[in-house]
């Protein structure tokens, strides 16, 4: 994460190009996003959990408060809410059967 986060502040110093999730690097030096809303660049963020038939040490009881607690209502509303410059940054889809 940390060369995810470096990398928008080295691209601007170069002038080289990138394409991450645009809206956290709006902010930083003269970066410009220059294609947005295009269904070919969903970026769909997902979660699941780890087989602990095939990996016996993973905290099977940890990992599903996880998700249980990530899908909520409550949580998924809070993702929904979270925003930079008004602008939203995820789209929250974990209660649509069609996702």
């Amino acid at each position: 994460m940390a060369a995810v986060r470096q990398m928008p502040t080295c691209c601007v110093d170069t002038a080289n190009h990138i394409l991450p999730d645009g809206h956290p690097f709006k902010n930083r030096g003269d970066l410009a996003i220059v294609v947005e809303g295009d269904k070919k660049l969903f970026n769909q963020y997902g979660v699941m959990l780890v087989d602990p038939a095939k990996y016996p040490t993973v905290k099977k009881d940890l990992g599903q408060a996880f998700i249980d607690w990530l899908i909520s209502l409550e949580r998924q509303k809070a993702i929904a809410d979270y925003k930079i410059g008004g602008q939203l940054l995820f789209f929250p889809n974990a209660n649509d059967p069609n996702a």
